[in-house]
């Protein structure tokens, strides 16, 4: 066998392998993406009675694009704010609520329950619950990335194979 027709194969091969390769670190960092951005990394879940037209705030940290998900229910109509940068009423006048807050801002949000003017005593359950969504962003975007050169070097790898059935190099 010449010495030309072992390094094109071993070219040949090493493509297939580098695609092979960058093909399986995609769909590592595909389910690392998906399982890590599911994590929850902050739950509160509480029971709170709130006088006539009293608030009470609790402190939520949290990165740049964490998705926020509050939901529960009170006895009494209630209204529910965000606080970051300026509040948010989200929920007004409502007993029972569901939540998705994605945030902008890395540091620190409140989330506020407000009882409404002429109602005593006011029951809520609630429950925050913080995951950690801010790296799906960068993690589908590197991991589609990496497949994509793993099927680019895959490409090659079969092109030259049909260039090789043909006679031709390339």
């Amino acid at each position: 066998m010449p010495i030309h027709t072992y390094f094109e194969k071993m070219k040949r091969k090493t493509a297939k392998i580098v695609g092979l390769v960058f093909i399986i670190l995609g769909i590592a960092v595909i389910i690392f993406t998906y399982v890590y951005s599911s994590l929850a990394v902050y739950s509160i879940q509480k029971n709170i009675f709130l006088a006539e037209n009293s608030a009470q705030s609790y402190l939520v940290s949290v990165k740049t694009n964490d998705i926020i998900f509050v939901h529960g229910n009170s006895t009494k109509p209630i209204d529910v704010y965000i606080i970051s940068f300026e509040p948010q009423e989200v929920i007004r006048n409502a007993t029972s609520f569901n939540i998705y807050y994605n945030s902008p801002i890395s540091g620190n949000i409140y989330v506020q329950f407000r009882s409404l003017p002429f109602t005593n005593l006011t029951k809520i359950s609630f429950e925050i619950v913080v995951y950690n969504s801010w790296i799906s962003g960068i993690g589908y975007l590197s991991s589609g990335l990496l497949l994509l050169i793993g099927l680019l070097f895959m490409g090659y790898y079969i092109l030259k194979g049909k260039n090789k059935r043909r006679g031709k190099k390339l």
